[in-house]
C-alpha cells in the first residue's frame, strides 16, 4: 500500500479530520485516536438521544470513518508520548499552538496538519461557525433556490467533506516536502477556504471581470434550466452546457421554436427566462416515465441521469455493476474507496474502536527506523518540482485535477484542440461576436492557472505523434473525458503503458472505465442528481434542487489524491500505475451520511431547507434591507445558552424543554419566529456582531461575487492577484490549505508553499505552442507552419 509506512496521530473530533484520516487509511496509514473520556463528538453524530454516550452505539458514519483504526483515552501527555514516534498529527483545534510546538520540537520532522473552520491565523481564526454558517460566509448561499423564496444551502455539509480531501491532498504534499526538504512542516486547512472553492462556483471571478462592486443588486436566485424536472412518475435531471446538448434537447422535447432560439442554447439565458422555457419543455416531460426520457436522452446523448436518493442510488446499475457499495465490518453497505490503482489492492476494513480500546496496549507497530534528522537547504522549493504533467482534461473536474499538481509545482502542459477547445472556454462573458472571447472565460481562469497551454488536434496523425512525444516525457498524464474518446485515438492504458512504463496515467471518466454507463458524457449537474447532493438540496415541499457546482472541483480535488498516491506508488516500484477516479466513486463517498442511514438504519434522508440534523435551531433570517439575510446555527447547549443572552429572552433562556437538541428541535418553529423578528430590526452586520460575541455560530449571507478583498482570505493570501492579457488583473484562488515549515533550518529554507498558489495565469488559447513544441521538442519553424495551415495547432478557435 503507498502509504503502509505512515504513523498517524488522530487528535481531531469533527467531520473533516475523519473523512482525512479515513483516506489515509485506506491508502494503508496506521492511525491510533485520541479521545476525550466521552468520547468524540462524532460517535454521537446525527444522533438526537439524551442518553449518556456510553449508553449508546456509535453513529453508523462515525463506525464507516473510524473503520481500521485504534482509540485511546488520553490527554495531553499521551499526545506527546506518541507522537514521538508518528509522522503525522491531525488535529481540529484540540492541539494548541503551544503543544504543536512542543511537538515539532520533540519529533522535528512532524507534519501537523490542522482543520479549522477558518484557519488557525489571520481576523477571524476561532470565529464560532458551524458549516451552515461558513456557507453563508463563503457566499455559497445567495445564488441558490427560487427568487420567490429564501436562499437555501446546499445539503449534506459538503463544505467539511472538501476540507476533508483538501487535508488529504495536503498531506501527501507534506510527505513529500518534508522528504525532500528533511524538517517538518504545519498543513493549515480552512473550511472557509474549502467551501469559497469547492462551492461558490467562482462567482467571484465572474464579478470581478464583470465589474461588479460593493452595492449593486444582490445576484439573483435561479435554477438550471433543464436541471431537476418533474416526469410522469419522478424526477429526471438533465444537463445542456453545450450548445449541440442543448439543441438535441429542445429537438427531442419538440420544440422547434425554442430549437431555432440562439438564447434557448445557453445555460444562463435559458436559467433566466425559465418560466417560458418550462412552459415549454414540462408537458413532454411529463407526459413520460423517467426511464422513458433518460432512454431517448441517452440516445441523443444529452447528459442525463434519474434524480436518486440513497434507496434508489444503492440499486443504480454503475454502483451495483462496479461494486461501489461493499459490505464492510458491521454488515452494513458502505462506500468503497474512490479510486483505483493498478497494483494496489483494496482495503478490507476493520471495525472501528470501542471508545478507549487500546488505552493501554496502544504503541506503533515495529518498523525500520528513519535515517537521524538531516534537514536540507538546497531542496526542490516544492513537492512536485522536477514532475512532468500532460493534462488532457475539459470542463471543470479535470483541470482541477491539473491545476492541483501545477500548485504543488508541476510542469503542466495543457492539451486543447482549435477545433476542439475546453468546453469550459464556451462559458465566456464576452460576446462572441468580439475577438479573444475564448480566453475571457472566468471557471476557465479559476481552474487552469499554473499551466502551459498548447493547442493539438489529436484527430489527426500529426497531432497524434506530438501527444505521444509529450507522452514518453510525462510522469504523470490526466484526463477526464468519456472513456471512448482518448481510446479512440488509441490512447489506452496498455499503450500508454508498453511506451512509457513509468508514467502515472489518471483517467476521470463520470461513471467509471466499466459497467453499462462508461461512455455516458456526465457533469457535475448529472452527479448531483444521480448521487443524492440534489435530493437533499432545496426545500422541504420543493423539488430536489442541484447544489451547483461542487462536484466537478471536489472530483478533482480526490483524482488529484490518488494522483499522488500513484506516484507514491511509482516511486516506491519504480513502475507507472493506471489510477482510475471516477466522479461517481468519489460522491457516492461524500454523500456516505446518507447511504449509511439508508443501509444501516433504513432512513431516507431528505430536504431540510435550512434546518439541519445536527443543530436546533438553525436557518437563514431576513434583516433590515432588500435581500439581507443572517444565518444563524446552533450546535451545542453552550451556544443555545448564548443565543438566548443575545436575544434577551428570558422566557426562552428559563424553558428547561430547550436546554437539549431534541427539545429545541421539536420547537424549532417558534424559535424561528422569536429569531426572525430580532432580526428583521437590525442591520445584518450589527445582529452577527451581537451573537458572534455571546459564542453563536452567525454569519451574514454575503454576496458571492464580492469575495476579493475579504479579510480573512487577504490574510491568508487565498488570492493571487495576476494580470492576464486579455481578461485584466484578478484574484485568483489557490488551495484551501498552507503549507508552512514547522522548524526553519539554518540558511535558506529547504522548500516552502505558504505564498499564493497560483503563480501563472490561465494560458491563452495555444499560448506555449512555440515554447513547448519547438523549445523542446525541436519542432521546426517550417514543420509548424505547417502544422498551422493543416489546423493541428492554432491560436483561436476553428469552425
Amino acid at each position: 500500500m503507498p502509504l503502509s509506512a505512515l504513523r498517524v496521530l488522530d487528535c481531531s473530533r469533527g467531520l473533516p479530520g475523519a473523512y482525512c484520516v479515513k483516506m489515509l487509511v485506506d491508502a494503508g496509514a496506521e492511525v491510533i485516536r485520541i479521545e476525550p473520556p466521552e468520547g468524540s463528538p462524532l460517535r454521537r453524530y446525527g444522533v438526537i438521544d439524551d442518553r449518556p454516550a456510553d449508553q449508546c452505539a456509535d453513529a453508523p458514519l462515525f463506525r464507516f470513518l473510524a473503520a481500521s483504526t485504534r482509540s485511546v483515552v488520553g490527554r495531553t501527555e499521551d499526545v506527546l508520548t506518541l507522537a514521538g514516534r508518528a509522522d503525522l498529527v491531525v488535529h481540529d483545534g484540540t492541539v494548541s499552538a503551544e503543544v504543536r510546538h512542543h511537538l515539532t520540537e520533540l519529533n522535528p520532522r512532524l507534519i501537523v496538519v490542522s482543520l479549522t473552520d477558518f484557519g488557525t491565523e489571520g481576523p477571524w481564526a476561532g470565529r464560532p461557525a458551524t458549516d451552515f454558517t461558513v456557507q453563508a460566509a463563503s457566499g455559497t448561499l445567495l445564488i441558490r433556490g427560487t427568487p420567490d423564496r429564501p436562499p437555501v444551502q446546499a445539503g449534506g455539509r459538503i463544505g467539511e467533506w472538501a476540507a476533508g480531501v483538501s487535508a488529504a491532498l495536503g498531506t501527501l504534499a507534506a510527505l513529500r516536502q518534508v522528504r525532500l526538504g528533511g524538517h517538518g512542516v504545519h498543513v493549515d486547512v480552512s473550511t472557509f477556504e474549502a467551501s469559497t472553492l469547492m462551492l461558490n462556483a467562482y462567482t467571484y471571478l465572474f464579478g470581478s471581470e464583470m465589474g461588479i462592486t460593493a452595492g449593486a443588486p444582490p445576484p439573483s436566485r435561479s435554477v438550471e434550466t433543464p436541471g431537476v424536472e418533474a416526469t410522469a412518475d419522478g424526477y429526471i435531471g438533465l444537463c445542456c452546457n453545450t450548445s449541440p446538448q442543448a439543441l438535441s434537447f429542445w429537438e427531442m422535447v419538440g420544440q422547434r421554436e425554442m430549437y431555432d432560439d440562439p438564447e434557448m442554447r445557453r445555460p444562463a439565458w435559458r436559467a433566466a427566462r425559465r418560466t417560458e422555457a418550462l412552459a415549454a419543455y414540462g408537458p413532454w416531460l411529463r407526459s413520460h416515465s423517467t426511464e422513458e426520457v433518460l432512454a431517448e436522452s441517452v440516445a441523443r446523448r444529452i447528459p442525463a441521469v434519474p434524480v436518486c436518493n440513497a434507496p434508489h442510488l444503492a440499486s443504480l446499475e454503475p454502483v451495483r455493476e462496479r461494486g461501489l457499495l461493499a459490505e464492510g465490518p458491521d454488515g452494513w453497505m458502505v462506500p468503497r474507496v474512490p479510486y483505483r490503482i493498478t497494483g494496489v489492492p483494496l482495503p478490507i476494513p476493520q471495525p472501528a474502536p470501542v471508545l478507549g480500546e487500546h488505552t493501554k496496549s496502544a504503541d506503533w507497530a515495529p518498523r525500520a527506523e528513519k535515517e537521524p534528522y538531516a534537514p536540507s537547504n538546497a531542496g526542490p522549493s516544492l513537492p512536485l518540482a522536477g514532475v512532468r504533467v500532460l493534462d488532457l482534461t475539459t470542463f471543470w473536474a479535470g483541470p482541477v485535477a491539473g491545476q492541483a499538481f501545477g500548485f504543488l509545482g508541476a510542469d503542466v502542459i495543457k492539451v486543447e484542440g482549435a477545433r476542439r477547445i475546453d468546453g469550459m472556454r464556451l462559458t465566456t462573458i464576452r460576446p462572441v461576436s468580439e475577438d479573444g472571447w475564448w480566453d475571457a472565460v472566468p471557471v476557465f481562469h479559476g481552474t487552469n492557472t499554473n499551466k502551459r497551454g498548447i493547442t493539438l488536434d489529436l484527430a489527426t496523425p500529426e497531432g497524434q505523434a506530438i501527444v505521444w512525444r509529450l507522452i514518453d516525457r510525462a510522469d504523470m498524464i490526466v484526463e477526464n473525458f468519456t472513456p471512448r474518446v482518448l481510446e479512440q485515438f488509441g490512447l489506452t492504458w496498455e499503450a500508454v503503458h508498453e511506451r512509457n512504463p513509468a508514467a502515472v496515467f489518471i483517467r476521470m471518466p463520470a461513471y467509471g472505465l466499466t459497467g453499462s454507463w462508461r461512455d455516458r458524457p456526465g457533469f457535475a449537474q448529472n452527479l448531483e442528481q444521480v448521487s443524492g447532493m440534489a435530493w437533499t438540496t432545496g426545500y422541504p415541499d420543493g423539488a430536489p434542487m442541484n447544489p451547483k457546482g461542487p462536484c466537478d472541483p471536489l472530483s478533482g480535488v480526490h483524482a488529484a489524491f490518488a494522483g499522488l498516491l500513484g506516484l507514491e506508488q511509482r516511486d516506491r516500484t519504480g513502475t507507472g500505475c493506471l489510477v482510475e477516479s471516477a466522479m461517481l466513486d468519489t460522491i457516492v463517498n461524500v454523500v456516505a451520511e446518507q447511504v449509511l442511514a439508508w443501509t444501516a438504519e433504513g432512513r431516507v434522508l431528505g430536504r431540510m431547507g435550512n434546518r439541519s440534523r445536527h443543530a436546533a435551531p438553525q436557518g437563514l433570517y431576513a434583516c433590515r434591507g432588500t435581500e439581507k439575510w443572517l444565518a444563524v446555527s446552533v450546535e451545542t447547549d453552550e451556544q443555545w445558552a448564548g443565543l438566548t443572552r443575545a436575544l434577551g429572552d428570558e422566557e426562552l433562556r428559563h424553558d428547561s424543554t430547550l436546554r437539549t437538541r431534541a427539545g429545541r428541535e421539536a420547537d424549532h418553529d417558534r424559535l424561528d419566529e422569536v429569531i426572525a423578528k430580532w432580526c428583521a430590526g437590525r442591520e445584518p452586520a450589527e445582529a452577527e456582531s451581537v451573537l458572534l460575541s455571546e459564542g453563536v455560530p452567525a454569519a451574514v449571507a454575503v454576496d458571492g461575487r464580492l469575495m476579493h478583498g475579504h479579510p480573512q482570505l487577504e490574510a491568508r493570501q487565498f488570492f493571487a492577484y495576476l494580470h492576464h492579457r486579455v481578461a485584466g488583473t484578478h484574484g485568483l484562488p489557490g488551495f484551501p490549505f498552507r503549507i508552512d515549515p514547522t522548524a526553519r533550518p539554518a540558511g535558506p529554507s529547504g522548500g516552502t508553499a505558504s505564498g499564493p498558489w497560483a503563480t501563472r495565469v490561465a494560458p491563452c488559447l495555444g499560448e506555449h505552442n512555440d515554447d513547448v513544441l519547438v523549445g523542446e521538442l525541436g519542432l521546426s519553424i517550417e514543420q509548424m507552419e505547417d502544422l498551422q495551415t493543416k489546423g493541428v495547432i492554432g491560436d483561436r478557435p476553428i469552425d
